[in-house]
């Protein structure tokens, strides 16, 4: 910005801050109290008539009793030259469209506590009958004490009884104007309301109610259809919240709240019920996660919390990237040629031992000579094919001896543990002769 240093009346203009719906606006500095004030300067247009002169002038004087930290102070309506002035309070700090431009949207705490400061002024003003008319975040300040003030007020309420348009735009701001307006009808009180409902919305889930993209969709849309539900689009708003939002959102003004006094104590009750709620549970306000479908809640959660997200993105990295590493890593094993044998199956026998508590048995007579057993009687050794899980062979068929037991005597069985074996080759068994067929030995 140029400082120019021009005098205006007892008003030295330091710097120019930007351009409204009256004319340029400077930082300048008042000579006699020395204090810095914002000097808006009629458009040429303006200046020119003398009875839209005359109106801004008395509600100049309506303005300057407004006495509320929330409310700019109007310090003097003067004539310098061919033009008009306004010397305002001059507020260091950002518009809350500068502010939204920047975060994208605030934290419902946040949003609650700026609807609270602006209902707090509007109850003021409209106490001593000053209706704003053109309530937008970019007339709202955040100064540098977290403090929200309006700006601007009753201007639109000159340029309405005028009927003034500039390049063919109504008066007023589109994307917060009340139905009642874009129906022809005389805007009042409630008026404001519906404004800050707008503007609560914006702040809340960083999207107007209706994005129109035209003018006539703007209008159509704010006289006819219901705004989005605020929970939709951001999962943690408490529903008392959104109940406010959406009452003061009514298309009829008999259906919001009945003044400023009734918003502003709807949204103390919402924000004192859900912090009560909040320091009532157990889980953190970051583990309340949006529903999977909730795009929008997701991208506001992440916008709001992104050390979380970094944080969940590292753990999932140190999770995946192990994984990942032994899936690259790990050679399965060669198959086998088509020419290689089949796999066998290695049996663990399973030995019984069976003892005899009277003398041992006689051999049956028709059993060979060669195969009686010794004298010294030992235990009959059975052996059954069992399968081992790391290897498989063809089973193959193990001597079966088969000797009755005495007529008195008393047998006791003893399993034991089947022994591993370690697997071995197949070799091949030497052919059983055909008439080995009598005898203890028995051929399965």
């Amino acid at each position: 910005m140029t400082t120019d240093g021009m005098m205006i009346g007892p008003y030295r203009r330091l710097e120019r801050l930007g351009e409204g719906a009256m004319g340029e606006v400077h930082r300048a500095v008042d000579t006699m109290l020395e204090r810095d004030v914002a000097l808006k300067t009629l458009r040429p247009e303006m200046s020119a008539r003398e009875d839209l002169v005359e109106r801004f002038r008395v509600e100049a004087i309506a303005l300057a009793r407004l006495h509320h930290r929330h409310i700019a102070t109007v310090y003097a309506f003067f004539r310098h030259g061919e033009q008009h002035h306004i010397a305002m309070q001059y507020l260091r700090g950002r518009t809350l469209e500068q502010v939204l431009r920047e975060r994208g949207r605030l934290r419902w705490r946040e949003a609650a506590a700026v609807a609270i400061d602006v209902a707090s002024a509007l109850e003021h003003a409209h106490a001593l009958g000053v209706v704003h008319r053109d309530l937008k975040p970019a007339n709202l300040m955040v100064d540098d004490e977290g403090r929200t003030v309006v700006m601007d007020f009753g201007i639109a309420r000159v340029l309405a009884k005028e009927r003034q348009t500039r390049a063919g735009t109504l008066v007023g701001t589109l994307e917060y104007i009340a139905p009642e307006v874009v129906r022809g009808e005389a805007a009042d009180a409630r008026s404001d309301l519906y404004a800050l409902g707008c503007v609560l919305y914006e702040m809340v889930t960083g999207e107007l109610p209706f994005p129109g993209r035209s003018d006539f969709e703007l209008m159509r849309a704010h006289a006819e259809q219901v705004p989005p539900s605020p929970r939709e689009r951001i999962g943690e708003l408490p529903e008392a919240l959104e109940a406010v939002i959406l009452r003061a959102l009514a298309k009829q003004p008999g259906a919001r709240f009945a003044d400023a006094a009734a918003f502003r104590k709807a949204l103390q009750a919402a924000l004192n019920a859900a912090t009560q709620a909040a320091q009532a549970s157990r889980w953190p306000a970051w583990l309340a996660l949006p529903r999977p479908a909730q795009a929008h809640a997701w991208t506001a959660w992440l916008r709001e919390y992104p050390g979380l997200a970094g944080v969940a993105l590292v753990a999932a990295g140190a999770v995946c990237l192990p994984l990942a590493w032994s899936a690259l890593s790990w050679n399965p094993p060669a198959a086998p040629p088509s020419s290689a044998a089949p796999p066998v199956t290695v049996a663990a026998p399973t030995t019984t031992v069976a003892t005899y508590a009277s003398a041992p048995p006689t051999p049956s007579p028709a059993a060979p000579a060669a195969t009686r057993p010794a004298t010294g009687f030992k235990p009959v050794v059975v052996e059954s094919p069992v399968e081992s899980p790391r290897e498989s062979r063809p089973a193959q068929p193990g001597p079966v001896f088969v000797m009755p037991p005495p007529p008195q005597a008393r047998v006791s069985v003893e399993t034991r543990a089947p022994t591993p074996v370690p697997p071995t080759a197949p070799t091949p068994k030497p052919a059983t002769p055909a008439d080995a067929g009598g005898g203890w030995y028995v051929r399965h």
